[in-house]
Parts: C-alpha cells; structure tokens; sequence
C-alpha cells in the first residue's frame, strides 16, 4: 500500500469513528460515545494492518479492566473491546495466508483434537441447548447461551494460527518475550501504587465495612487501577485487583508474567535483558505478597525450582551457553532459592492481606475438585450435557446459570463426558505438540525459551482450579504461546 493510501485509510476511518462517536453521544452517554469511536478505531486498524492490531490486543489485556471502570464506568462493552483487535486481525490474517497460497500445515494430531472438539460442541447445542429453546420460560435464550459458552470456550483458539505467523526469526520470539516483560513491571509499578494508596488511607478500601461487606470485593472500594477489591486491615484480610477487573484475574496474570519473566531471565540472549526480567520475577513474587494472594506466592516459587532444575538437568549445555557468567548463575540461582524460602517462612508474618484461617478452613483441593466433579456427576441432564454456557458466568444474561468453582467439573457439566475427553484431549495435543516443538528447536536460546513455555502450558492444560483456561488473560496467553512454541523448529532453518 502506498504512503497516500495509508493516508486515506486513516483519514476514512478517523472521520467514520467520529461520526459514530458523535451519534452514540447523541443517544446514549459520552461512555458509550468513547467506546464507538474506540471500537471503529479497533477494528480499522486490526483488519487493515493485523500484526499491528494484535500487537495492541496484547499490550490493551492488562489494562483493559482499568479501561473498563475509568472511562466506561463498567459498561460491559468495555470489557468486550479487545476482542474488537483480535477477531479483524484474525479474519485479516486468514484472507492473507490463503490469497498467498500458505495455508497453516496443522499437524493430523491436532486437528484430530480440535474436530472432536467441535464435534462434541455441535452435539450439546443440537441435544442440549436447543431442546431447551422450545421449553424455556420468558427471559431465557438457551440457543444465545450456547453461542456465548462457545466463544469464552474456543474464542482464542485460533491465537495459535496467528501468533504462529506471526514469528517470522527469532527475534520476534525475544520481542514478544520482553514485552511481556515491560508490561508486566508497568502492571506491577501500577499495583504498588494501589497498595500504596489503600494502606496510607488515601484511599479507604473496605475498612470500616461491617459483617460480611469486610470480606467482599466490592467496586465501590476501587482505588486508582483495576475493579472490585477487599481491603480491610482490621480482619487481616487484603485482595487487590491491580490493573484487571478482579482479584482473581490478577492472581493467575501474576502467575502467568512470572512464569514468562523467569524463562525470559533463563533464555534472553541479551544481557541487559536477563537482568531486566530477572527483575520482573522479583517484582512480580513482591506484588502477589502485597496483593494478598496466596496462590501466586506457592505457586510461582514451585515453578521456578521446576524450570531451574530442568535447565540444569536437561538442558545443562544450553544453560550454560546462555548464563555463561559464573556470578549471573549465582544470582539467577540465588533469587530463586530466596524466592522459595520467603514463599514458606514469610507470609504468615506479613501483618494485613493474609487471612489463614480462611484458607486452612477451605477444604482440600482434591476434596474441593471431587465435590465439584460429584455435583456436575448428579446434575447431568443427559449424554451431551447440560447446555453449552450452563455454567458460564459471562451467559447469565441470557438465562439461569450454575456456579462450579473447577474447570473439567464445569465442562462436564455443560458437555457431558463426550466434551469433557474432547477438551482434555485437545490439550493433551497441544502438550505433546508443544513438548516436540521445543525439543526440535537448535539454539540454546530457543530450548530454554521452549521449555519455560511448555512447562507453562502443560501446568494450564491440567489445572482444574478455577478456569484459567476461559478467563482472560491465561484463555489468551495459553493458546497465544502455543502458537509461538509450535513455530520453533521452522525458526531453526529460517523459515518466515
């Protein structure tokens, strides 16, 4: 495209996003009229330039909740506004890669998976969803339920195709790579702000709150980033949001930029950035301390043994050859020992944000995931399912919904045992796929890289705490990397 032609398109789409900015404010809010100049905008750049836009759907992730309470007042299509840079980018892309002849070559293992995915799916909405459309009361839309179950379960999926494409050399992997490095000390910097606010009084939290409104996350106790948050000293009890929506979100992104901050300290080929990410480790164990969040603190620390050991033992020469300075090893050593011991000895010292009692009173995991397992067990409906969406929070506006607090439990509720093995299956894919990627990689680099990002993926694959996998930002960073890590073996022989 030429210079005058780059011109025009954003002379067009400015002039358009105006126009639709100034009719929402006409018959909506300002809010609203931001959020329609923003989305032309989005979707403007994302399909005319994709690499672009999903470079920015990258870097928007993080601070797309604090975009959602700070300027649209928590409108709902806020929190929908990335997907207004991923799904152009996308659409871009393939038009792209098929009018060039250069269709992705999925590997038969995966594309087994994904079709008994997709498989399992059209089944439940056939005998699930769709039954209930002609038995549902007023107010109730089974089939839309479905429809939105369907994009938070495999919305991001095709991120594997585009950031497969996306590397070109292996320089794009280390960009991508610190990147996440610099947003996650921007979030983190953000993060002791907000702590920082909330414990001088700035800021009030929930302190002063009585009864149970001490121990809720509440919006109305936001404090300069993010969304809903508890902050009340006086029962010991702190989670804090950072830059997201909720407390929760944030824990699993600290645990996420963690993971990638330390295999980025462990493979960068540059120094100055070794050091920069060693530093976002640090920074990164600090703020899940702060924030009150437990999780991130035991389970980040139990990563980084698990990866320094495996460098060590595995891929002995490639660490070495990347950490070729006897005082780096020392201190990348040394962070992580210091990390473990604060992890066991610290926290029951630290005086507000650790409520003990609270997490030794839960039960067991294993006891929690069994309950949960047991209950999607008695509730079955059928083969297929309950419905696709059944147990979606993000569907409750199309009709009654069930809370189950554990990932495979919630698919077997809403699949039946058909999805639940075909999800688990398709994971299994991506492990193994991603496993022989790295291994198939050459350079030091790109093996210590390769293994920080499987033993990630292959720590989401499992888990059934929660459901990292169809909460942004793991549903993204998931399927983001295992395009990357697939890519590997091409980067090797200098394939674009």
């Amino acid at each position: 495209m030429r210079p005058t032609e780059h011109k025009q398109y954003i002379t067009l789409s400015a002039i358009l996003a105006l126009a639709v900015a100034i009719a929402f404010g006409a018959f909506a809010s300002i809010p609203i009229a931001i959020w329609g100049f923003l989305l032309v905008v989005a979707i403007a750049i994302s399909y005319k330039y994709p690499r672009l836009g999903l470079w920015i759907f990258l870097i928007y992730l993080p601070f797309s909740g604090t975009v959602t309470y700070a300027i649209g007042q928590g409108s709902p299509l806020y929190l929908g506004l990335k997907d207004a840079f991923y799904f152009p980018a996308l659409i871009a892309l393939i038009q792209e890669y098929r009018q060039g002849q250069q269709p992705w070559r999925i590997p038969p293992l995966l594309r087994l998976a994904l079709g008994l995915v997709l498989l399992s799916i059209l089944l439940t909405l056939v005998f699930a969803n769709l039954p209930q459309a002609f038995v549902s009361g007023a107010g109730e839309s089974p089939f839309l339920m479905g429809v939105m179950g369907l994009k938070i379960l495999i919305g991001y999926i095709p991120l594997m195709f585009c950031s497969y494409y996306l590397m070109r050399q292996t320089q794009d992997v280390f960009a991508i790579a610190r990147l996440f490095v610099v947003l996650a000390l921007i979030c983190c910097l953000l993060g002791f702000l907000q702590y920082g606010l909330l414990s001088s009084g700035v800021c009030a939290g929930t302190r002063g709150l009585e009864g149970q409104d001490l121990f809720r996350a509440t919006l109305e106790a936001r404090c300069l980033v993010g969304g809903s948050l508890v902050f009340s000293p006086e029962v010991n009890l702190i989670r804090l949001p950072g830059t997201f929506v909720s407390p929760w979100q944030w824990s699993w992104f600290l645990i996420a930029n963690g993971v990638f901050s330390f295999t980025a300290a462990l493979s960068d080929p540059s120094r100055v950035w070794k050091r920069v990410s060693l530093g976002a480790t640090i920074a990164i164990f600090l703020m899940a301390v702060f924030s009150g969040h437990r999780l991130p603190v035991l389970l980040l620390p139990t990563f980084f043994l698990i990866l320094l050991l495996l460098a060590l033992l595995v891929e002995r020469r490639c660490f070495f050859q990347s950490w070729r300075e006897k005082s780096g090893q020392l201190a990348l050593v040394g962070v992580v020992v210091a990390i473990a011991i604060a992890a066991i000895v610290y926290p029951p010292a630290i005086p507000p944000g650790w409520d003990a009692t609270r997490w030794e009173a839960a039960p067991p995991l294993l006891e929690f995931i069994g309950e949960q397992f047991q209950f999607a067990i008695n509730s079955l409906n059928g083969v297929f399912g309950n419905g696709l969406g059944r147990a979606t929070n993000a569907a409750r506006m199309f009709g009654t919904t069930t809370l189950i607090e554990s990932y495979y439990p919630k698919l077997l509720y809403e699949l039946g045992f058909p999805g639940l093995l075909s999800v688990l299956a398709l994971v299994s894919a991506v492990s193994f796929l991603t496993f022989k990627a790295y291994r198939g990689a050459i350079a030091p680099h790109l093996r210590l890289w390769g293994l920080g990002i499987w033993l990630f993926i292959v720590s989401i694959s499992y888990n059934s705490f929660y459901y990292p996998l169809e909460v942004a930002p793991v549903a993204v960073y998931y399927w983001w990397f295992a395009g990357m890590a697939l890519k590997l073996p091409q980067l090797n022989q200098g394939e674009g």
